[in-house]
């Protein structure tokens, strides 16, 4: 059965690949320390301890970690909203799901340090009854779950909006990349076509791009094109091989099969056959 709700806290290092990637429920990460930015849609975050995030899982979203993968701390809540609705409804509370808008549209919320201290204190008592097992767990991960969201409503000093928040022209430039690149990944892309398209030289592009994101340009387009095919054969069952690799801009479906391997080591047709005996499991 899939799980309604999934938390880590302080969960450390990197048990595998930071790449794009959606899921169907909605997240919120808590960042710890280290050094990471984060990137939700063609917004990139540069995080500082405390910050936290709200993403709609299926919005693209990766880490970009720029220290060792050992220091990077961060705990994450995974929920089903459908799970979360009924009682929001009762409470005429549905406008707390908002906040899982904000961040795809470059808004970050700035939150009290006393807040993020009861953030934590919900996280441990939603660690705790992950390993209860009785008729009342799921009533009350429920309720810790909406009186976090309520903390942070209240604990809320401002939502800056992009350019009114942590950033440089670096990250700008970066950012008009990435968003040219999610327009029009499903075409034949090239580095001199995108410096065209920012009105920059193709080396300071390359340069100014690999420093913010952590990724070549083609790297990211690439890895781009392997979440949005990811998600169709997760989606899309009745959509062929063939069909999803022309629509997500890979030259064949052989190239397509041969990329997904060597990332997922499986291919496409054998991860779809998988897919079932997985479900309801992701990862923190």
């Amino acid at each position: 059965m899939e799980e309604s709700i999934q938390v880590a806290y302080r969960h450390k290092g990197q048990q595998y690949p930071l790449e794009f990637h959606t899921h169907h429920h909605d997240e919120i990460y808590l960042f710890h320390q280290g050094s990471c930015r984060f990137l939700i849609g063609d917004h990139m975050y540069m995080l500082k301890p405390g910050d936290l995030l709200f993403i709609d899982g299926k919005t693209v979203h990766r880490a970009a970690l720029f220290s060792d993968a050992d220091t990077y701390e961060r705990s994450i809540i995974h929920f089903d909203r459908d799970w979360l609705m009924p009682l929001l409804r009762f409470l005429d509370l549905e406008d707390l799901l908002l906040i899982f808008q904000e961040n795809k549209q470059g808004r970050l919320r700035v939150i009290r340090p006393q807040t993020i201290s009861k953030v934590e204190e919900r996280l441990k008592r939603l660690i705790f009854l992950s390993a209860v097992d009785d008729e009342d767990k799921r009533a009350e991960q429920q309720l810790v779950l909406v009186d976090l969201l309520l903390s942070v409503k209240r604990g809320t000093e401002c939502i800056l909006d992009k350019p009114n928040m942590r950033g440089d022209e670096k990250t700008v430039i970066a950012e008009r990349v990435s968003k040219f690149i999610t327009e029009h990944y499903r075409e034949s892309l090239s580095i001199e076509r995108i410096a065209n398209e920012v009105n920059l030289s193709k080396s300071y592009l390359s340069h100014v791009f690999k420093d913010i994101s952590g990724q070549t340009i083609m790297q990211y387009i690439m890895g781009y094109r392997l979440s949005q095919a990811t998600h169709a054969l997760e989606s899309h069952p009745e959509y062929t091989i063939k069909y999803i690799s022309k629509l997500h801009g890979f030259e064949s479906d052989a190239h397509f099969s041969r990329y997904f391997k060597s990332h997922f080591k499986v291919t496409p047709s054998r991860y779809r056959k998988q897919l079932n005996n997985h479900k309801g499991e992701y990862i923190l």
